[in-house]
């Protein structure tokens, strides 16, 4: 919590006055929505959808944003003294914007379409799903605005989430964290994942000027998350996959199991979903879709992530849904990191950049740097298997001890993916080395090692490295194997 009260009153009011807002933007996102995306005419109308959503995207953001920039005075003053200092407020990115909310309209639809619904229940559910996406873009405007101030206000350690009073496990793991550090003057190590909130998140961020003490709440969550992290078995990885399941069993969090309702005696079982009659061009996407998935599924299930002792561990650790539930969710999260062209049974986006600048990096002279061939090759396999691939510029400069520029890296691409294409490597150590480098890129949240052409290691043996490697823990591991198949490690 801040350390007086009025600041603490402060952040609650900003708090507050950011969900309001996000409330009154998903409001007229809907209305956006139904003016603009025909469900007899997608194709047609999915330009004019996307053109009004960064419309009301962009106002809303802003709005979010200015909304921070008018309380972080305050706040400053009520903790230090001192309000006296300006921090602009971000750019809004509407080109990358753009492409995250590219998926958000007709191929949203046509993704539920393809899962067995009516496209009147797909035009519904999708705006849904659309609508947690947009609610979490409008509040990223104030939440930038505060991180930026904590970065460049000398004054600020760092910054903090603070929760909305009824969090989920995830959001209390990462409120009992305390703060996120700006630099390593501060801290040894940064933590990334404090910048992740998921659709309909309520939480806030707070710059932190001393020492963070947690309040009452916060401690429980603190106390809840060691408790449930002490408990299981030695040797057993603390991470958010075995710890969570643990903390929502003590019924603290918003997503926490719920025993149960039982069945009123008259009620019937569960409807059949009624799937309208399809043209032959929908059957080819459904078919497809399907095909897709499964594929998502063969990569979880040729190394063991899904499998009967899988679950039974899980189930050890707190796992509440039967088999064929929790095959789903696994599944889920596998496929949410895949191009949602691709999962809707389409073909997945060509291999780009995130801007003319990430590409000229990349095509030094109109040339394509040599190492950036072997990262094109392997990005076009893993688009095969319905990864979109979108190179950014892979290096980030930061003052080191001696005041000179020191480049802390970031990964290869924009979604946190880290490229390693192995060519000859027989090397234990080498691929160790890789995951080592991996761990230091302040955004990696995943790296893959392209294993289809190395003559000099079998993708058994690969695996067996990454397994034994205690580098990159905060991340997943993935080869593309011999047959160009994605396949997750760990």
């Amino acid at each position: 919590m801040a350390t007086t009260s009025e600041a603490t009153l402060l952040t609650d009011q900003h708090r507050r006055r950011q969900v309001a807002l996000a409330v009154t933007a998903d409001s007229q996102m809907r209305r956006t929505w139904d003016s603009t995306l025909d469900p007899a005419n997608l194709e047609a109308t999915q330009p004019i959808w996307k053109r009004a959503m960064l419309d009301t995207l962009t106002k809303w953001w802003k709005v979010s944003a200015d909304t921070a920039a008018q309380y972080l005075p305050r706040f400053r003053q009520a903790e230090i003294g001192d309000g006296g200092i300006e921090v602009g407020i971000p750019r809004f990115d509407r080109a990358l914007a753009g492409r995250q909310l590219e998926w958000g309209g007709m191929v949203n639809v046509l993704w539920h379409v393809a899962m067995g619904q009516t496209r009147e229940a797909a035009y519904t559910a999708a705006r849904e799903l659309f609508l947690g996406m947009f609610h979490e873009a409008v509040l990223t405007g104030g939440r930038m605005t505060i991180q930026e101030w904590a970065r460049r206000d000398s004054r600020a350690i760092g910054w903090r989430r603070v929760s909305d009073g009824n969090p989920c496990a995830f959001c209390a793991m990462l409120v009992s964290r305390g703060p996120v550090y700006t630099s390593e003057e501060h801290a040894l190590t940064r933590q990334s994942d404090g910048q992740k909130f998921h659709p309909h998140c309520g939480c806030t961020v707070e710059v932190v000027y001393g020492d963070w003490k947690p309040s009452g709440r916060e401690q429980q969550w603190v106390d809840d998350y060691y408790r449930a992290a002490e408990s299981l078995p030695d040797k057993t990885p603390r991470t958010a996959d075995t710890v969570l399941p643990i903390m929502r069993r003590s019924g603290h969090y918003r997503d926490s199991p719920k025993p149960p309702s039982p069945r009123p005696a008259s009620q019937p079982g569960r409807t059949p979903v009624v799937i309208e009659k399809r043209s032959k061009d929908t059957d080819n996407v459904v078919v497809k879709a399907r095909e897709h998935r499964a594929m998502c599924r063969s990569t979880l299930e040729k190394s063991g992530f899904i499998s009967h002792d899988s679950y039974d561990r899980a189930v050890k650790q707190g796992e509440s849904r039967d088999y064929d539930e929790w095959v789903k969710s696994m599944v889920d999260s596998e496929a949410s990191w895949r191009d949602p062209q691709w999962l809707a049974g389409g073909e997945a986006h060509d291999v780009g950049y995130v801007s003319e600048a990430a590409r000229a990096e990349k095509h030094r002279g109109g040339v394509i740097a040599e190492d950036h061939v072997h990262e094109l090759e392997t990005a076009e396999r893993l688009k095969s298997n319905g990864v979109r691939c979108v190179f950014q510029i892979d290096h980030e400069y930061v003052a080191g001890d001696d005041g000179n520029p020191v480049d802390k890296g970031l990964a290869d691409l924009a979604d946190g993916t880290e490229l390693k294409s192995l060519d000859g490597c027989s090397s234990r150590n080498t691929v160790a080395g890789y995951m080592k480098n991996t761990s230091k890129k302040r955004d990696a949240i995943r790296v893959v090692f392209d294993n289809s052409q190395n003559t000099g290691m079998s993708d058994a043996e690969l695996a067996a490295c990454i397994r034994r490697s205690p580098a990159f823990k905060r991340g997943a591991v993935y080869i593309i194997d011999a047959d160009g198949l994605l396949v997750r490690i760990r």
